[in-house]
């Protein structure tokens, strides 16, 4: 497609204009869709947990400590659980007009093509339900598309002040999912490179040496600030915890039950642990799709470490552990999230998944009382009453999993599209390099099948599919502005 003349930039009252319309749209759709469907929903255990936390001063040891603070000051002060929907509502506008951002004066595209995908994902199924969870995804994936965006402007105005942004905007994503660790250091770190690629034209032309000088200063002042923010959250974490200076409390317990499969005799013997605590395990450990067990099972491989160890050495050894096994099969990683992604074939075992991620396991008694106490809400039959939103999301397996699919493809089509110089271009790339990082993440990372873990996806598979269906323009002389 042959690119199309040079649109003039729009007057600064048109901009505010094209704002006031996304926003407004954004907000009363959010509106009627809490009118149709109000409710907060329930996750097992974890939703307990930040609740727990959100009432008392615990520190969640195996998932966010931030989140509950969320709860905190919105449920809790309200005495509201509609009010924590409310708030999480909000997030998923700022999350939509962050991706319109990033399509419009990112890429610049027409109007309909960056509105379009923000609508969209107002009402994706994943984003509508989680902004009903009491649960950090939907807090978490606008700290994410904050850290992206972030990323863009920098790459765009060069300016250091970005990256500022940038890496708080990551640490916020990573402190509410831990899964977006891998994304955001990679980000992170790429961000000065796609800020000299963008830029080395304008401030460095014909001066080579100049500009890979200028590269590294960069890259070391980005990752400066990302090793000092990111070790200030680990102490003020383990200030908290009164324990080392980490990401969680449990981080050595995830990581075996990520590698657990290559997990060998040897392994165990060379901390002090019988090789027989392997012929122990209620769980075969050469199975994948047993990773899950061998975490949270009394039966499962941390269970016997655990009950082999001092309680204070159990996750110390459970993650050396982890990283001997993984040394001694770096490949093994890819085989089982080959695996575990061919699972979302497996009709029975993704609904099965796909009903657990929706919360069909009822609260506890005494979840039910706390809600009921502190948030005025009564979840006693809340499982008889799943609701529109809910219905929904119970029936996205098949979206979810194509866009778990289509996402890699999408994002190097994208960045081969928009191969040639431009402003196009840095919008692109960034958004493609998140979508490939977000795939890598789960390829890697995911141990079981979970729809949960796809929710940030739908947001760059629709980005991904403006930028490749949008009518190209050509370059503007204005490209390395940043709005």
């Amino acid at each position: 497609m042959s690119p199309l003349p040079i649109a003039p930039e729009p007057s600064a009252s048109a901009r505010r204009a094209e704002w006031q319309r996304i926003a407004l749209s954004l907000l009363l759709l959010k509106c009627a869709l809490l009118l149709l469907d109000p409710n907060l929903r329930i996750f097992m255990g974890d939703s307990g947990s930040y609740l727990h936390g959100a009432l008392t001063e615990w520190i969640p040891p195996d998932r966010s400590f931030t989140y509950p603070w969320l709860v905190y000051v919105s449920a809790v002060f309200a005495q509201s659980a509609f009010a924590l929907v409310l708030l999480q509502s909000l997030f998923g506008v700022c999350t939509a007009l962050l991706l319109f951002w990033m399509l419009r004066r990112g890429a610049q595209l027409p109007f309909a093509w960056a509105a379009a995908p923000a609508l969209l994902l107002a009402v994706e199924p994943a984003q509508l339900f989680y902004e009903r969870m009491l649960m950090a995804e939907a807090a978490g994936l606008l700290a994410l598309m904050g850290c992206v965006a972030s990323v863009l402007a920098y790459v765009r105005s060069g300016q250091l002040r970005w990256a500022v942004l940038l890496v708080l905007a990551g640490l916020v994503a990573v402190s509410m999912r831990m899964s977006a660790l891998p994304v955001v250091l990679g980000m992170t770190a790429l961000a000065p490179v796609l800020r000299a690629h963008a830029r080395h034209s304008i401030e460095d032309p014909g001066r080579p040496l100049l500009a890979v000088l200028r590269l590294g200063l960069h890259l070391f002042l980005v990752l400066a600030m990302t090793v000092a923010a990111h070790a200030a959250y680990k102490h003020a974490y383990g200030a908290l915890t009164e324990g080392k200076p980490e990401y969680m409390r449990e981080q050595g317990r995830m990581r075996l039950g990520l590698v657990a499969p290559l997990v060998k005799p040897e392994h165990l013997q060379r901390f002090g642990l019988p090789a027989e605590l392997l012929n122990q395990l209620g769980h075969p450990l050469i199975d994948h799709r047993t990773r899950e067990l061998q975490i949270w099972s009394n039966q499962g491989l941390w269970a016997q470490i655990r009950d082999a160890q001092p309680p204070a050495g159990a996750d110390a050894v459970a993650g050396k552990i982890a990283v001997r096994a993984l040394q001694g099969d770096p490949l093994g990683l890819f085989r089982m999230g080959g695996a575990t992604l061919l699972d979302y074939f497996d009709s029975p075992l993704a609904l099965a998944r796909l009903r657990n991620d929706a919360g069909d396991v009822a609260p506890n008694p005494g979840m039910i009382r706390d809600l009921r106490t502190h948030l005025r809400y009564d979840a006693s039959d809340l499982y008889a009453r799943p609701g529109v939103v809910a219905q929904v999301f119970l029936g996205s397996r098949w979206w979810l999993t194509a866009v778990l699919f289509a996402l890699a493809p999408l994002a190097l089509a994208v960045m081969w599209r928009y191969r040639q110089p431009g402003q196009a271009r840095s919008a692109a790339w960034v958004i493609g390099f998140a979508g490939l990082g977000l795939f890598a993440s789960h390829l890697l990372f995911s141990h079981i099948v979970s729809f949960r873990y796809l929710h940030p996806m739908p947001a760059f598979v629709l980005a991904s599919l403006a930028l490749l269906l949008a009518p190209r323009r050509a370059a503007s002389p204005r490209s390395s502005d940043v709005a």
